[in-house]
């Protein structure tokens, strides 16, 4: 008979499980988020008692006073109490003053500034007057206001030469000085100017420069000789309740 074949070995034990894996190390904390900036106190109206605002504030909401009624439609003439929206400048075209537009597309205009690239030298003589004219000035001009006198002195103390616009422009000062009949001056214009002016958009301005010739700190608002009075340049008698003044404009 063959020998019995030896028995099979017994099959090695089961491998023991490998150990675990350690758990991966913690993401690191995001940086904390910055605090909000703690609110500030509003700065007070005025820091000191102000009585030239209170006097200001107290003419601008007197709606008799000429501040409120300079917006007439026609140049140089006051807005007439009683004769509502169609009386002021605002609904009525810049530049083709029978022709009624909306106030609020006027105020959109010049918010926009929409007509700053105008020549606000209009009606001056020579080229200097034209339409499709822009003055050349040697340098960036900012917007200069005052009354026309302290606008004058500043111009010539700076260099300038020549007349009123020409003086200022010669010594790379804008100024505002409309007297055509296309495009006539009234305080609308004057209004639009200085919205250009504040955003450094009026021509040859090169950047947001606005310069007082007059601080308006040293106004005098009650019992003054030029503000509400017939004082200074209009194009029409001033004298009474129709028309008004450079004196008052400042």
């Amino acid at each position: 008979a063959p020998p019995t074949p030896p028995p099979s070995p017994p099959p090695p034990p089961p491998r023991p499980p490998p150990p675990p894996r350690p758990p991966p190390p913690p993401l690191p904390s995001p940086p904390p988020s910055p605090l909000p900036p703690s609110p500030r106190n509003p700065p007070p109206r005025y820091r000191t008692p102000c009585e030239k605002c209170d006097q200001c504030q107290g003419l601008l909401a007197d709606p008799r006073f000429i501040f409120r009624r300079m917006w007439g439609s026609q140049a140089w003439r006051q807005w007439k109490i009683g004769t509502g929206l169609a009386g002021s400048c605002f609904e009525w075209q810049r530049d083709s003053p029978g022709t009624w537009q909306s106030a609020q597309a006027y105020f959109m205009d010049t918010l926009l500034g929409k007509h700053c690239q105008t020549n606000w030298y209009e009606g001056n003589g020579g080229d200097l007057g034209r339409q499709d004219h822009f003055p050349t000035f040697e340098g960036p001009a900012p917007a200069l206001l005052g009354f026309d006198e302290a606008i004058d002195h500043y111009c010539h103390a700076a260099g300038g030469h020549g007349g009123h616009a020409r003086a200022c422009i010669s010594a790379s000062l804008n100024i505002l000085s409309l007297y055509g009949t296309r495009l006539p001056y009234n305080i609308c214009r004057n209004f639009e100017w200085q919205v250009c002016a504040a955003k450094g958009l009026v021509p040859g301005q090169g950047g947001k420069g606005i310069i007082f010739s007059k601080a308006p700190k040293d106004l005098e608002f009650e019992g003054s000789p030029r503000l509400g009075q017939c004082s200074g340049y209009s194009q029409v008698d001033c004298v009474g309740e129709d028309g008004y003044a450079t004196d008052s404009i400042f």
